[in-house]
């Protein structure tokens, strides 16, 4: 296989992953979700071709030109590709990680902790007063939160 028609396959398969992950109802809610890579190889077996490793990852800084039928402006970010050589191994490949601030406080955290243990107990009392109406049930509460 020629360089030209190599190059043209690589291009026909990035399209068909791309419109394969475009499908997906949640498409755009991945890098939002903390999803920003995707890594596919390919390999034809009938003429013993390796076309190489595709890696599509997110680029919060990119500009897309998609249209979307829901009529969606154009956001920031944008869905960017990269060919590896077969020889690569998958595993070395550097993978696009947007770290961002948590915002939710140390102790905001320990006040939904503590609201979701109080609102279980509740739960677990009324259901062992309903099965036994006449049984005194009360869950001790504990001094501090478990954090498993």
């Amino acid at each position: 296989m020629d360089e030209r028609n190599f190059l043209e396959m690589r291009k026909g398969l990035e399209i068909q992953m791309r419109y394969k992950l475009y499908q997906d109802t949640a498409f755009k809610f991945w890098h939002s979700l903390g999803i920003y890579n995707f890594i596919q190889g390919f390999r034809s077996d009938i003429d013993d071709v390796d076309f190489g490793i595709l890696h599509i990852y997110w680029d919060r800084n990119g500009q897309d030109n998609i249209l979307y039928p829901d009529g969606t402006p154009h956001l920031p970010g944008t869905w960017k590709h990269k060919w590896y050589d077969a020889s690569v191994d998958p595993t070395t490949i550097p993978l696009v990680k947007h770290p961002h601030d948590d915002i939710i406080s140390g102790g905001g955290k320990l006040k939904m902790i503590e609201a979701v243990i109080e609102a279980q107990r509740i739960i677990i009392e009324n259901a062992a007063k309903k099965q036994n109406p006449e049984a005194i049930v009360t869950i001790a509460k504990e001094e501090e939160p478990i954090l498993n």
